[in-house]
């Protein structure tokens, strides 16, 4: 399940996860909604059991706090993947070069 829009709230996610006992799991999203106090970890802490998939978009962005997001799947022990919404370019593979050196810098 992704937690997307604005009734995905960590809290209520968590309530799902925990009736559906393994037979769903979450696809972070990088929303605004789970940054508090300029931090995602009460939302992240809330449902890091259950993320499988992690979707980031304009990891340049400084009002997301992605270090702090990829501190925290680094601590958690995440081995999933990193979905990168990208936008269109004549050379998407030095794009995906830019967003891998990001990713790095930012603790990925």
């Amino acid at each position: 399940m992704e937690m997307h829009g604005t009734v995905a709230d960590a809290s209520d996610m968590r309530q799902i996860f925990e009736v559906a006992d393994g037979y769903a799991w979450a696809c972070w999203n990088s929303n605004q909604l789970d940054v508090k106090d300029k931090s995602v970890q009460h939302d992240f802490n809330l449902v890091k059991r259950w993320i499988h998939l992690v979707h980031i978009t304009r990891i340049w962005n400084p009002s997301y706090p992605y270090a702090e997001l990829f501190g925290l799947l680094k601590a958690h022990g995440y081995q999933g993947f990193c979905l990168a919404e990208i936008p269109a370019s004549n050379d998407p593979v030095e794009i995906m070069h830019y967003y891998r050196a990001l990713f790095n810098a930012l603790g990925g």
